[in-house]
């Protein structure tokens, strides 16, 4: 018997395969949805980190170029510490500063005692490889280049001007020499000159043209500790920029590593004078004329512990007075070693500099232990003063020697070190016998037994 028709398809669907397909397009619909949606939930999400809202980190720079690049690197990294969204920028000065871009060679103590600043790590990374080079109306061939034809813009160009400096010139001295004698105040006078380059970091200056001498100087990034002006996030930043710098850090292993000399370093610390203020240098007081840079070397033994403080004041005053009349100041302090695998007892604590502060403090800081090895510091403060090849002062601040073989040939030994252009001055303290040796040799020599006759016999000695 055949089956007779009810007017209903044969393929439709169940009640159940429908809600099977309902669930599945809910599912799709819902995946296209977020998708759609995602990049707004992102931004929402990176909102929801800078719950704080949004952090300054003031950043200064030692070279301008430098601190730009680092900070617009940072910048677009769009980094984001405890809850702040982070955006640096530049600043003048290191007093409202949270990090200090510096060269890894330089001495940045002074800079930072002058701010009344601190380090907030013991270890600053490298965070930027600055390319060096020169400009000038045209490219030249860095191997043809002649250090002749250099010129040093200070005090704008400082860091360029050292590390090019060290660069092209023989040696510590002859880097020391072109600065003195190749500096300038500006790029304007040598702009028109065309066989005339000016050492430069990164780029050119206006139209001129940048040329690379394959070397690089390295800067780290130094994060200071918070103040009233800088508070504690800012800190925190300054070192998330360090780290940040560092870890993105590219070098060119073809570029040469420019180390810069401490002794270098100091010759930027005066601004060249032009004629005019040479001259009136020249006609100033006589004791201004028969002024010369001077290095202290001071004897930190043990046998110096109690007249430690007042010759501390006195060296204080005397490098005032010293840079005051236009010339520069070193520090040098010595014993014996007294840590396992050292060799010499003494210390080159600050190349010349003009700053007296800088000088004072370091002296002030200084400990006193061990056996006063005079000839041997003498001897090598001689050398190192020689290599600069100009007019210097050696004031020896001793309480004896412990170190005098007893060679009659010692005086003539130590004369023929310091040769023509050094000068030897001594302040003894305390009543250990002399060293002939050495008061033979000195052109200056005070006594000073007791503690209150230290300030009078150095100042006695420098004037």
């Amino acid at each position: 018997m055949g089956r007779h028709s009810d007017g209903k398809s044969n393929y439709r669907l169940s009640g159940g395969a429908i809600l099977v397909i309902l669930v599945a397009f809910a599912v799709i619909l819902s995946a296209i949805l977020m998708m759609k949606l995602k990049p707004e939930q992102s931004d929402d999400a990176s909102e929801a980190q800078c719950v704080s809202g949004e952090l300054s980190l003031p950043v200064a720079s030692t070279e301008r170029s430098v601190g730009e690049a680092i900070v617009a690197a940072y910048n677009e990294s769009h980094r984001v510490v405890r809850d702040y969204c982070v955006q640096a920028e530049l600043v003048d000065k290191v007093e409202d500063a949270a990090i200090l871009l510096a060269p890894e060679t330089a001495n940045p103590d002074a800079v930072l005692r002058n701010a009344k600043r601190s380090a907030a790590v013991p270890d600053p990374q490298i965070v930027y490889a600055a390319p060096l080079g020169v400009e000038g109306q045209t490219s030249t061939d860095p191997a043809a280049l002649k250090l002749e034809s250099v010129r040093f813009v200070l005090p704008e160009r400082s860091d360029a001007s050292v590390a090019v400096a060290s660069l092209l010139a023989k040696g510590e001295a002859g880097a020391v020499d072109v600065l003195q004698q190749q500096a300038v105040e500006d790029i304007e006078p040598i702009q028109d000159e065309q066989s005339l380059y000016a050492a430069a970091i990164e780029q050119a200056s206006g139209n001129r043209v940048f040329t690379s001498l394959d070397a690089v100087l390295n800067y780290v990034g130094i994060p200071l500790n918070s103040t009233d002006n800088v508070d504690e996030n800012k800190s925190r930043a300054g070192q998330d920029l360090m780290k940040y710098a560092a870890s993105t850090l590219k070098t060119d292993s073809k570029s040469q590593v420019v180390d810069v000399p401490d002794q270098v370093w100091s010759q930027v610390a005066e601004i060249p004078v032009d004629e005019t203020e040479k001259e009136q240098k020249e006609v100033g007081s006589e004791n201004q004329q028969q002024a010369l840079d001077t290095l202290f070397l001071y004897d930190t033994s043990d046998a110096m512990q109690p007249f430690k403080p007042a010759v501390d004041t006195a060296i204080r005053d005397a490098a005032y007075r010293v840079t005051e009349s236009g010339h520069q100041v070193a520090l040098w302090n010595y014993s014996s070693p007294l840590n396992p695998g050292v060799t010499k007892g003494w210390r080159s604590n600050i190349a010349m500099t003009s700053d007296a502060e800088d000088v004072a403090y370091t002296a002030s800081l200084l400990g006193t232990g061990g056996a006063p090895q005079t000839r041997e510091a003498l001897f090598a403060a001689a050398d190192a003063m020689r290599e600069l090849d100009r007019d210097i002062r050696i004031v020896l601040i001793t309480t004896g020697t412990a170190d005098d073989d007893g060679s009659p040939q010692a005086a003539a030994a130590l004369q023929d070190r310091l040769g023509e252009r050094i000068k030897l001055d001594v302040v003894r303290v305390g009543d250990s016998p002399a060293d002939t040796a050495v008061t033979d040799v000195a052109s200056v020599v005070k006594e000073a037994p007791s503690a209150e006759q230290v300030s009078a016999a150095l100042t006695a000695v420098v004037d």
